[in-house]
């Protein structure tokens, strides 16, 4: 199911709860952390489906929603990329002890 730029921003500006700065290993907080993973992945895909979509039908990789998506999906990757990094380097410090 792809969605138009319009539900696409109403999705983006809808409030995410974020998780307490501490990092704690309780498996409440790991599956939490998880669940957000999870989440970026889904809007990275929606993210890079719309741009697709929109760059075909406007026949432009420069035009100004495209480049408006793809910053967007920038952002995301960027937290998704700190959310996975932290959770790679606290498995192979468990792996050390």
């Amino acid at each position: 199911m792809a969605l138009d730029y319009r539900q696409m921003m109403q999705f983006h500006q809808q409030p995410i709860i974020r998780e307490p700065e501490h990092t704690s290993s309780s498996p409440y907080h790991i599956r939490k952390r998880m669940n957000k993973v999870d989440m970026l992945e889904e809007e990275i895909y929606i993210l890079r489906t719309l741009m697709e979509k929109t760059a075909e039908s406007e026949q432009s990789f420069t035009s100004e929603m495209v480049v408006h998506i793809s910053s967007l999906l920038d952002k995301k990757i960027y937290e998704y990329m700190k959310l996975n990094h932290g959770r790679r380097h606290s498995s192979y410090k468990s792996d050390l002890d």
